[in-house]
């Protein structure tokens, strides 16, 4: 499993959304083909970052599936 992976499937859980490996994993896809800073943004050592971008990330990808 890759980095974004893991890191989209522990954020789901935390916030109580159930997605199927399958959905988790097409959003992967997406955030590696077309968002360029996502390393910038899971690598964050400041929470409070990965708080914020991952409202921007989860708006323009998971409404997508």
């Amino acid at each position: 499993m890759s980095d974004i992976f893991c890191f989209l499937k522990k954020e789901l859980v935390r916030r109580h959304i159930h997605c199927s490996a399958e959905c988790i994993q097409k959003v992967t896809k997406k955030l590696k083909k077309g968002l360029d800073k996502c390393d910038e943004i899971l690598y964050s050592n400041q929470r409070t970052d990965l708080k914020v971008n991952f409202k921007e990330i989860e708006s323009k990808f998971l409404n997508r599936i």
